[in-house]
């Protein structure tokens, strides 16, 4: 199969929020950079761009954390070599409503459109405001990969994009921080030897979980019982 060139565009809202709704939101710790080559499989990525509404502080501590929070968003995001565009956060009702970002979206899928950037561009947003853009790009012999959530697929951008992607927890779970979380529990016996705990435990307690929850195990559970055979072969639990 023929390497096409491959750009991202990531909403940053629509993606916090989806996250929010998996309980993986925590960006500050996200593998961008896995995630994004597990998207482009074994394309080309020319450019990944994620799209924000800038904070500002306005002297509560509230919007000075959320400040705080921001700039370490933009730092992980800069150290796994995307690059972030900024819009506005405009407070009605008091609420604080994303603005512009949509817009420099289409805009920089237009440009890559039009100016032959790219070969495919996976877009990661639910915004069906989008679509026009889409459509133009499409037009122009490019291919726009919708990445959606398997929990809130957009229909109208599955019927306008060439291609769809969906994402569920089990594929987003690799890029947390949960990942690290497991892994740092299975080698706890290793690194603190006072503490008696059997990597079997972990087993039992995760089966239990799914016989409570009637329902099968994630995919990091199953990965977790896999390294506790490993680790105790000879315990029957496992």
């Amino acid at each position: 199969m023929k390497q096409e060139r491959a750009i991202i565009l990531i909403d940053g809202s629509n993606f916090y929020f989806k996250l929010r709704d998996l309980n993986l939101h925590q960006l500050v710790s996200f593998d961008f950079t896995s995630f994004a080559h597990a998207l482009i499989e074994r394309n080309r990525l020319i450019s990944a761009t994620y799209y924000v509404g800038r904070v500002r502080t306005d002297g509560t501590e509230k919007t000075q954390q959320q400040f705080n929070d921001q700039r370490k968003l933009l730092a992980r995001l800069k150290k796994h070599h995307f690059t972030y565009s900024l819009g506005y956060l405009l407070k009605s009702g008091g609420k604080l409503h994303e603005k512009g970002v949509d817009v420099q979206i289409a805009v920089d899928m237009l440009v890559a459109a039009y100016e032959n950037l790219c070969d495919r561009i996976y877009l990661v947003s639910s915004d069906t405001d989008l679509i026009p853009a889409i459509q133009k790009a499409q037009e122009k012999g490019k291919t726009v990969v919708y990445v959606g959530f398997s929990h809130q697929v957009s229909k109208a951008l599955v019927s306008s994009c060439r291609e769809t992607q969906t994402l569920t927890r089990n594929t987003l779970f690799p890029f947390t921080e949960q990942k690290a979380a497991y892994f740092s529990l299975l080698l706890l016996p290793a690194r603190k030897q006072c503490v008696k705990f059997s990597p079997c435990l972990v087993c039992s307690l995760l089966l239990f979980r799914r016989k409570a929850l009637g329902r099968e195990l994630d995919s990091a559970a199953v990965l977790t019982l896999f390294l506790c055979c490993l680790i105790e072969p000879r315990k029957p639990l496992c």
